[in-house]
């Protein structure tokens, strides 16, 4: 998770306590993960990929659901292999502005 716009830290974005409150049930990490230790989580059912190659392997090897986000015009061929060509994932519809609406996402 990057820092949103306006902020240098993760832990300055987020609301006061916030750590806290979410305790054991969650994690809000700022740094490097292991994205497939995180996708065989269970708690994990969907994965909202931006298609790059190696998160494209990694997704398939995990039981999850995957959602691609075109972010980037060298991603496409792999979006197209993995949502039209083996059907293992499904793409989500940008809106006119080219930005993705949580409507979309849900429909996806």
């Amino acid at each position: 998770l990057r820092p949103p716009t306006g902020c240098t830290s993760i832990d300055e974005a987020l609301p006061e306590g916030f750590q806290e409150r979410v305790g054991e049930r969650g994690v809000v990490h700022g740094g490097w993960v292991q994205q497939p230790q995180i996708l065989s989580h269970p708690s994990v059912g969907c994965f909202v990929s931006h298609c790059g190659l190696g998160t494209m392997w990694e997704s398939l090897m995990s039981d999850c659901q995957i959602v691609l986000v075109l972010l980037a015009w060298d991603h496409i061929v792999n979006s197209r292999i993995m949502a039209a060509q083996m059907k293992v994932a499904v793409e989500v519809e940008k809106e006119e502005d080219e930005w993705v609406s949580k409507e979309s996402l849900c429909k996806a």
